[in-house]
């Protein structure tokens, strides 16, 4: 896996649906007018019990010289629930199957009961519209729960304010891992 990201939404069917319909029409729209040389194969199947969409993308290179100067790009857009979805990039489609197994099992434990989660939701604003959690955890092979980092987003009559939020705790973690990794490269 390389990012996943859980949505909460009020219809997944018509949010998938709509999301795919957007996907393929700019793609459309990018080969009529941009000469778009991006291919991009599209694939609806029934995953782990979830209807699923593998998206397959195959990009030039800059510098493409023949068929074989194309990254590849997997991609999946997963109904979870009624009112969940699952997106996620993928190394591979054979990876499908894991990735929404791993994200329909319901938690061991709540996100409320997340010692680093709460660490972190008490430094944001207590009137938030949309906030976003990033677990640093697993990117940075910490050897310990880190608090993930945050960003909150809330309107107001005059515009909009938003925060990005850094925990104390997030960043001895990076410097644990920075450290950690420098006195590996001595040895």
């Amino acid at each position: 896996m390389r990012v996943a990201t859980i949505a909460k939404v009020d219809d997944s069917a018509a949010f998938v649906r709509e999301t795919m319909s957007l996907l393929l029409e700019t793609h459309q729209a990018m080969q009529k007018y941009d000469n778009c040389k991006t291919e991009i194969k599209t694939e609806q199947k029934q995953v782990a019990d979830r209807r699923t969409w593998i998206i397959t993308m195959r990009i030039p290179n800059k510098d493409a010289k023949g068929d074989k100067d194309f990254t590849e790009e997997t991609l999946l857009l997963s109904e979870i629930d009624p009112g969940t979805v699952l997106a996620a990039h993928m190394a591979k489609a054979d990876q499908a199957e894991s990735m929404v197994k791993m994200f329909s099992q319901a938690p061991k434990t709540a996100l409320s009961a997340n010692p680093g989660l709460k660490d972190t939701a008490a430094l944001l604003p207590k009137e938030l519209q949309v906030s976003v959690y990033i677990n640093m955890s697993a990117v940075m092979n910490a050897k310990r729960e880190t608090p993930p980092l945050a960003f909150a987003l809330r309107t107001l009559p005059a515009g909009a304010e938003a925060q990005f939020v850094v925990p104390f705790g997030a960043l001895q973690a990076m410097f644990d891992a920075v450290n950690a990794e420098k006195k590996g490269k001595q040895k």
